[in-house]
């Protein structure tokens, strides 16, 4: 292998202890020269070309660590004959070729074979002897077929991902035996059957991700996961709807049918809820603002149909007034997104509205009327707005300058007009770039959910777009792309 390793490597000394990376274990506890090398820890040295089978005459190795560095091609069958072997991380290299077998390794407790091109099937011969394997990680390579039976004889593993690869066909059964398992991520493959009655059998799982597969049938009870992009149909069952420990509910993509059912007032650990593109009708839950840390709301094309309560309507407000009145109230919201929802209605301008923690505010689709309200100029977090794909009108308002964080902006396919505010000119976060489109939005764009958690910038390029308005003053605009392009040092 090449590059330099680090200190003690390039020298002339013979004391391999003393190399940087290495980690040795005295033989009688009393001289080093009779010491034995127990761990090789070099993860991010920048090492590359192919992986030498050498390693095998370091019988007593119970670390290998060699994760995002460069290597190429096969991984060395010597390696899996490390009788001693505790911790395999080969992670972030690019291995290529097929699974080794592993049966020759019964001390391994972690397994890390996750983004590196490795394809073909997964050896059934891989799940015979390894009863001590905690986590296996296969995430981001090339696999391929089906997931083999075995996997009921890791009886102390804790952690399972076969995340994004071409896995096929429906899962073993014996895969629900994992009594200790606690997360298992199946996310972007293929795979396809009902999970309904086996997954009961896992008792400690508290973190699913099957999203983007093929499973269908009812939805299974657990206490965290995401089924996005699925074939799952019916309404949500009572005890997900009433589960007091669930972070993370993201069912977007699927053919969910019923009301919005949830125990808000049980559903004290909630922080996110994707709802998204689903069959779901009636109203947003009035009582929604006792999940007191809901951070991130997604109920984009559903069929919302708010009840306005009788001691309001005299108010003449829409079902939009009235969804956003309720989810004001959720003290943590940093993203909401209400896409393709309250159809041909009027957005109030002079609603009296309070969203300080915002972040992200998506409400595209709708044909909304009006004018762009006047509440979203308490939102000084705002990072991305996107009120794209409706039929507001007027101008845009200059207070849109205390928008000092914002980084993506589409008010695009609406009826604006008037001049160009120069405030416009002061958002440096920005830059011009034609994004639109023929079809509607989706329903974030195109950005990192990640940094709806952070105070940093989301991780794309910016944009803003404003197409389709009757601008009055066209050189004003030229200088306002000049000016978003302009990135201060």
């Amino acid at each position: 292998m090449d590059s330099s390793i680090g200190h003690g490597w390039s020298s002339n000394s013979s004391d391999c202890c003393s190399w940087e990376g290495v980690t040795c274990e005295p033989i009688d506890n009393v001289s080093r020269l009779s010491a034995r090398v127990v761990a090789l820890e070099l993860a991010d040295r920048r090492l590359r070309g192919k992986l030498s089978g050498s390693f095998s005459g370091l019988r007593f190795l119970r670390i290998l660590k060699l994760s995002q560095n460069f290597f190429r091609d096969s991984i060395p069958l010597q390696l899996f004959q490390l009788q001693k072997l505790e911790i395999l991380d080969l992670s972030s290299n690019n291995f290529s070729g097929s699974l080794p077998p592993m049966t020759a390794l019964p001390s391994l407790r972690y397994l890390n074979l996750s983004e590196n091109p490795l394809a073909g099937s997964v050896d059934s011969g891989l799940c015979r002897s390894l009863r001590y394997l905690e986590t296996i990680d296969f995430t981001y390579n090339k696999l391929s077929r089906e997931i083999p039976s075995g996997f009921g004889n890791y009886s102390s593993l804790r952690y399972l991902s076969f995340e994004s690869n071409f896995l096929t066909g429906e899962l073993p059964g014996d895969l629900f035996q994992l009594s200790k398992l606690a997360q298992l991520s199946l996310r972007d493959n293929m795979l396809s059957g009902s999970l309904v009655t086996e997954l009961g059998n896992l008792s400690n799982l508290v973190d699913l991700d099957i999203s983007f597969n093929n499973f269908s049938g009812s939805l299974p009870n657990i206490e965290q996961f995401s089924i996005a992009s699925n074939k799952f149909s019916g309404s949500l069952p009572p005890t997900l709807s009433d589960c007091p420990t669930l972070m993370v509910l993201n069912l977007q993509g699927n053919s969910m049918i019923g009301l919005i059912s949830l125990n808000c007032s049980a559903m004290v650990c909630l922080s996110t809820l994707n709802l998204g593109s689903n069959e779901f009708s009636g109203p947003i839950l009035d009582n929604i603002a006792s999940c007191r840390r809901l951070s991130i709301v997604n109920l984009s094309r559903l069929k919302i149909n708010t009840q306005i309560p009788d001691g309001i309507k005299e108010l003449n407000l829409h079902n939009l007034s009235v969804a956003l009145r309720i989810l004001q109230h959720c003290p943590n919201l940093t993203a909401l997104v209400l896409t393709n929802n309250f159809h041909d209605e009027v957005m109030d301008a002079q609603e009296n509205l309070d969203f300080k923690s915002l972040k992200v505010l998506v409400i595209a689709s709708c044909r909304l009327m009006g004018s762009i309200p006047n509440w979203l100029r308490g939102c000084t977090k705002l990072l991305l707005l996107d009120l794209s794909w409706n039929r507001l009108v007027g101008a845009i308002p200059s207070w849109f300058s205390t928008f000092k964080f914002l980084f993506y902006l589409d008010l695009s396919k609406n009826l604006l007009s008037g001049s160009m505010p120069t405030s416009l000119t002061q958002f440096y976060t920005l830059r011009y770039t034609n994004i639109s489109c023929e079809e509607s939005p989706i329903d974030f764009p195109p950005y990192r959910q990640v940094a709806v958690h952070s105070d940093h910038e989301l991780s794309t390029n910016p944009e803003f777009e404003l197409q389709f308005a009757n601008w009055t003053n066209l050189a004003r605009v030229q200088h306002i792309e000049d000016a978003a392009c302009f990135r201060p040092e």
